[in-house]
């Protein structure tokens, strides 16, 4: 059996989505798994054991190069003969190729109009009300698989080359608390000076050294972090990384300290201890199974409802009650 898999969502929404492709692989052992995603989703699929061959494929069409080279794709996917076509991303490119791609089975989400024309095999979308890990195993019910079969941990394979990656940045014998500071939505950040301070304070406190982690076109958080933080301490800061080699960094250090989902499930996903800083998304939404995490999160009732008794977080979120949490960990 051959399956064509299509992952184009955010980072942590993909890793977030890896107990489900844990799931079909259980389910069908012996089947070739191929799958196309974007430059920011390949190493979670590329080192992933269940993927015989993933394949960075670009989403949008911008021109008449992009044209030629989806019309040449496609081509190739039809000659490859595909089973199954299982789309994991609800939107964009992922409606044309299950119309073009010839695959018999399309399995998807019934999201858009869109969707609901090409694919054959359609689950109700989920609600976004629940915890999204859980809710996105109902997409394989319609090939037999029990969605509460499937345990909503999910994992993250680091290539065997770097086992010794972190070691360039961090030294032997000493600790470290990695810190990311950035999200895809400023509304989700805690200050990055508020970072700096707490910081220094467990340095001082704890001798615990920061490891400050620079994502791609969000180098002003980092900035913003060093202005504040006292540069007679130690600290270490990151160049931009791969995802895997993030991975690698953060199995080396004491904790992880982040409001960003993204880095947030890769640590859970590595089993790194985690202290997630919630200011505005619910936490029973997106965290994971993982029992390695102090999760803070403070309702802020001036705030329109979400649903009838829930309300977005407070991003005022004091350095006692983070510490608090830290020390119990």
């Amino acid at each position: 059996m051959k399956i064509l898999l299509l992952e184009f969502s955010r980072i942590g929404d993909s890793i977030m989505h890896e107990p489900t492709l844990r799931a079909i692989k259980l389910h069908f052992p012996d089947a070739e798994i191929h799958a196309l995603t974007d430059a920011a989703n390949f190493e979670i699929l590329s080192t992933h054991p269940a993927i015989t061959h993933a394949e960075i494929f670009p989403r949008k069409i911008k021109n008449l190069k992009g044209l030629f080279y989806f019309i040449r794709k496609v081509r190739a996917l039809r000659a490859q003969k595909f089973d199954l076509l299982i789309n994991f991303y609800m939107g964009g490119i992922t409606s044309r190729l299950a119309r073009y791609t010839g695959i018999p089975k399309r399995l998807s989400f019934d999201k858009t109009k869109a969707l609901r024309r090409s694919y054959n095999l359609l689950v109700k979308a989920p609600s976004s009300y629940g915890n999204w890990i859980v809710e996105f195993t109902e997409l394989v019910r319609p090939l037999g698989i029990d969605p509460a079969s499937i345990w909503p941990l999910p994992r993250f394979f680091i290539p065997n080359e770097l086992d010794d990656f972190a070691s360039q940045y961090l030294d032997a014998g000493r600790e470290y608390v990695c810190y990311n500071l950035a999200t895809a939505v400023a509304i989700k950040c805690w200050p990055a000076a508020e970072y700096a301070r707490l910081a220094a304070r467990l340095y001082q406190e704890k001798n615990w050294i920061p490891v400050v982690i620079t994502n791609p076109g969000q180098t002003e958080y980092v900035e913003t972090f060093f202005q504040y933080y006292p540069s007679d301490l130690p600290a270490v800061r990151l160049p931009v990384l791969r995802l895997s080699q993030i991975a690698a960094v953060l199995k080396q250090v004491k904790l992880l300290i982040t409001g960003d989902t993204g880095i947030m499930h890769l640590a859970f996903a590595i089993d790194a201890p985690v202290i997630a800083l919630f200011t505005y998304k619910r936490p029973e939404y997106a965290v994971s199974a993982t029992t390695n995490k102090m999760v803070i999160f403070r309702e802020d009732e001036d705030s329109p409802p979400i649903i009838p008794g829930q309300y977005y977080g407070h991003a005022d979120l004091t350095q006692d009650e983070i510490i608090k949490s830290i020390y119990s960990l």
